[in-house]
């Protein structure tokens, strides 16, 4: 945490901020090592294969098996206790990353037990981030949760930031060092979690059948007229910033500037959304709900034309960058407005879904956008911008729906 951060978890409740900071320091620490492990993960698979098809299927399926545990891990963690089931699979995640670097020391990688633990470890990694997301509502007063929010949007952007390089460091001088330092990461985030008192959920399984929970979130998320109007907004916002930092790697590279450069660049990215995380107190404090929601929008909107506008000079990476410092604001605020609609009974799945809805057009959104880049670079940035459009419309259309309730 930076000392701004840390100053504002000191307002909090003794226990609850010692919790939190548990909470919050042990999964910094996975989500460190497991941002290194992503970034190596091709690498590997490619360095041992030497197939690019068979490294699409390897990434794709641990993709898209991710994707999908995240639908059950939220009904889980409402059914189930919380605590509990972090504890266990932060601890089952350590034998599995401990086989992946035995197998690299001893420099007989088997591509189908990789792929086989790999999957493993995302599908335990996904039950771990779903009951800490509705535990954070546990653990936080509520007139605190956009602070929270802003803290684990930091976290996030400072791993993307920061894991890849140690990946690539650890991979070239050691690669068993990768996969033990994941093993470690996972034991302080047991310890951590094991060291928590507060009350953080203890389940309600005997309550409803697991499909008739599943599908009560569902539910929630797509008739609730506030939720269902900010996740849509957030998908279009996704599916738009994604697309457009794929089109401006793409268009350096085409640009003919080197691979060390146009690293550079996504990391000035990387800082841009890391400073604003560090401001969502103070951001959220001054900006109105609905007016942060709507800025932001029309931020991407602007700066994904601005930036086709520069399509192959590394000016472009500007407008992009300055568009993201508002995004971890916007985030913080979605993500405590709908822990304020929701019960805790239905708040671990609501959030899962919600990040799963949000985020899927940004994982499709490649393709459409390279095959337009194939006739224009610029054109595909301006097709992001389109993208953004939709989102506008939702940011406008909450203040009225925050109006009537």
């Amino acid at each position: 945490m930076t000392r701004a951060e840390s100053t504002a978890v000191q307002n909090w409740p003794g226990r609850t901020r010692r919790d939190f900071r548990l909470l919050w320091g042990g999964g910094a620490v996975v989500e460190f090592a497991s941002a290194a492990v992503v970034f190596a993960e091709p690498l590997i698979v490619l360095r041992v294969s030497n197939d690019l098809v068979l490294t699409g299927v390897v990434m794709a399926t641990i993709a898209i098996v991710s994707t999908g545990v995240g639908a059950i891990a939220g009904t889980f963690a409402d059914r189930h206790s919380r605590r509990r089931t972090m504890l266990i699979c932060n601890a089952l995640q350590i034998p599995l990353a401990l086989g992946i670097g035995f197998m690299l020391l001893m420099g007989n990688l088997d591509m189908t037990v990789f792929a086989i633990a790999s999957i493993g470890m995302a599908i335990l990694g996904g039950f771990v981030t779903a009951p800490e997301l509705a535990a954070i509502t546990q653990l936080v007063p509520k007139e605190h949760l956009t602070e929270a929010s802003g803290l684990y949007q930091g976290r996030m952007h400072a791993a993307n930031l920061l894991g890849p390089p140690l990946g690539g460091l650890l991979l070239g001088f050691f690669p068993p060092l990768l996969y033990a330092f994941a093993a470690l990461s996972c034991l302080l985030a047991t310890v951590t979690v094991a060291l928590i008192r507060s009350p953080i959920g203890d389940g309600n399984g005997g309550e409803a059948t697991f499909l008739r929970d599943f599908a009560e979130g569902w539910k929630t998320l797509f008739t609730h007229r506030q939720i269902r109007n900010l996740v849509m907004m957030q998908f279009w916002a996704n599916t738009a910033v994604t697309g457009a930092l794929f089109v401006t790697v793409l268009s350096l590279e085409q640009a003919g500037h080197p691979a060390a450069v146009i690293g550079m660049a996504q990391t000035a990215i990387g800082v841009a959304g890391l400073t604003g995380a560090s401001l969502v107190g103070v951001i959220t404090k001054r900006i109105p709900f609905a007016a942060l929601l709507t800025t932001a929008m029309i931020a991407v909107v602007i700066g994904a034309l601005a930036s086709a506008a520069l399509a192959g000079s590394l000016w472009m990476v500007v407008p992009l960058a300055l568009c993201l410092l508002l995004a971890p604001s916007a985030s913080a605020l979605v993500f405590a407005r709908i822990t304020a609609l929701t019960t805790e009974h239905t708040r671990g799945r609501v959030l899962s879904f919600q990040s799963i809805a949000s985020s899927i057009g940004g994982s499709f959104v490649k393709a459409p956008v390279a095959a337009i880049g194939a006739v224009s670079l610029s054109l595909a940035l301006g097709a992001c911008a389109a993208a953004a459009v939709p989102g506008v419309f939702h940011a406008f259309r909450s203040r009225r729906l925050e109006r009537d309730g």
